[in-house]
């Protein structure tokens, strides 16, 4: 089991709803938990990742480190293009009066191959939200 971190080295991020200069959406590859993406202010938002070779990874668990999130949602697909994503967590989070809100997410239907992770914030506690770390635990496999 390899903690992935959504590193640069295993991860890009191919598409964003949201873009901060000073607070972008690289910040979530970098394994700090003081830097971070944030949103723009409308819901939804959403990052998608891919991985960068041509294995896959089968995801076991998810780490994510936020502020302000409400509704989460997050989805996998496993074609060669981000397309046809199945869902597999539908969450609202507890908002944190100043406080990080920490979560991890184990379920069964996680647990699946992909090549691409879709990070979606369907609302939030406030009109701004932030994702300082996102890890993903899981193997890689061949296809």
């Amino acid at each position: 089991l390899i903690n992935m971190s959504l590193q640069t080295s295993r991860f890009s991020v191919i598409l964003k709803t949201s873009s901060d200069h000073e607070h972008g959406c690289e910040n979530v590859l970098d394994g700090q938990e003081d830097t971070f993406w944030m949103t723009t202010g409308l819901f939804p938002q959403e990052l998608v990742f891919k991985v960068k070779d041509k294995s896959m990874i089968r995801i076991t668990k998810i780490g994510l480190l936020s502020t302000n999130i409400k509704g989460l949602v997050l989805e996998v697909s496993n074609k060669t293009q981000p397309v046809n994503f199945d869902k597999v967590l539908s969450i609202n989070l507890d908002q944190t009066e100043n406080k990080m809100q920490k979560e991890l997410f184990q379920t069964d239907d996680i647990q699946r191959k992909c090549r691409f992770l879709r990070v979606k914030i369907v609302d939030g506690h406030s009109h701004f939200a932030s994702i300082h770390k996102l890890d993903i635990y899981g193997e890689v496999e061949d296809e």
